[in-house]
């Protein structure tokens, strides 16, 4: 129950929390009369008159036409207008950047990928704003209507979303890349490592919606890790929870351990196209591409394994290029982990490619919006 004004109530904070839970209900609810935002809110028909008037001059709220053919004076009715703003969602990795954009309903407007110029080191501020700035542009956007930005990077990210410790962009090391950016886009930007975002994008979009206990492992160049447990997104002290990669007695450095025998297959590819070509091998019976991918599922298993032991999930979700050797190497993967695992979780292949980092960035600003509403107004 909304206190009232009489009560002693501070008149501006009880203004506030009450447009705050007039917009919440029609936001969450869609079309509505003025009649049933008072009801299911709770407050006077009066002060919700009051305060949609207030979020429709603001331009949050859309006062619609009646419906023509009723008799009698038609009710006023309003929605929530989704397309009052947007945000972005960017993820950023050794060899490229993916972008997506979605209005304030979480629809995805747009989605965009590039790759980076090796020969041309940039910072991680410089890649993410010319790529968002680049998408609103393809999308026909103004800035203006950007709200906030996510941003998933390799490596440690701080609390304060700097980046402590890249070991595929060491120049990054130190970069405050929420600070500098949010000034730059004027607007919050909230940064997280490439593990953390994507398991935010694979429960929002992907297989993990619902699941409390999840594992999410980008088995790429550099494996990654992101990690809900309880409904929680663990990020621990310093931002390096996960981070199993650092232990000696694993053999868990990703792709690049390979980097030799990926060159003597596919001596014309890069790393992460090599990688991918050997798993595609693997699944059409390449014995010599078998071989190595086996050798690898073993690594990656040993790593799991160890996560799987510490956090017990329900589920654990594996992207990247693994994901191209198809069914034969899930099982693979999924016989090494049951091997090891107390109470073997489920394991299976992330189907949202390589936009699930971009997409749990848009999801994290999307949250940030959700937690400031009345920021919109």
């Amino acid at each position: 129950m909304v206190a009232s004004a009489s009560s002693g109530s501070d008149p501006a904070l009880l203004r506030r929390l009450n447009t705050e839970l007039a917009l919440r209900t029609v936001r969450d609810l869609g079309e509505m009369t003025l009649a049933e935002v008072a009801r299911v809110a709770g407050l006077a028909r009066s002060t919700t008159a009051d305060v949609l008037g207030d979020l429709v001059r603001s331009g949050i709220v859309a006062e619609l036409q009646p419906a023509s053919g009723r008799s009698g004076r038609p009710a006023r009715r309003y929605a929530f207008r989704a397309d009052a703003g947007y945000v972005a969602g960017v993820g950023i990795d050794s060899t490229g950047v993916q972008a997506v954009i979605c209005d304030l309903s979480g629809d995805v407007i747009l989605t965009s990928a590039d790759e980076l110029d090796a020969g041309q080191p940039a910072s991680p501020v410089r890649i993410a704003r010319q790529v968002v700035e680049a998408a609103l542009r393809e999308a026909g956007l103004r800035p203006r209507l950007l709200r906030a930005v996510g941003v998933g990077v390799p490596g440690v990210v701080g609390a304060a979303g700097d980046i402590l410790i890249c070991h595929s962009h060491p120049d990054w090391d130190g970069v405050d890349l929420a600070g500098t950016l949010s000034r730059e886009l004027r607007c919050p930007v909230l940064v997280e490592n490439r593990g953390r975002m994507a398991v935010l994008g694979e429960v929002w979009r992907g297989i993990g919606d619902g699941v409390q206990d999840l594992i999410f492992v980008h088995a790429g160049a550099r494996n990654g890790v992101g990690v809900i447990a309880g409904g929680v997104l663990l990020r621990g002290r310093h931002g390096a929870a996960g981070e199993i990669g650092h232990h000696p007695a694993l053999s868990w450095t990703g792709q690049r351990r390979y980097r030799d025998d990926l060159a003597e297959l596919y001596p014309e590819l890069g790393l992460t196209d090599a990688a991918a070509a050997a798993f595609a091998a693997a699944a059409a019976g390449d014995s010599r591409a078998g071989a190595l991918v086996e050798r690898y599922v073993g690594d990656l298993a040993e790593g799991i394994n160890a996560l799987v032991l510490v956090v017990n999930p329900e589920l654990v979700v594996v992207g990247g290029p693994i994901t191209r050797g198809g069914e034969p190497v899930l099982a693979a993967l999924r016989s090494r982990i049951d091997e090891v695992a107390l109470f073997p979780p489920k394991v299976r292949f992330s189907e949202l490619g390589d936009d699930v980092v971009a997409l749990g960035a848009a999801r994290r600003a999307l949250l940030r919006i959700e937690e400031n509403l009345l920021e919109l107004t």
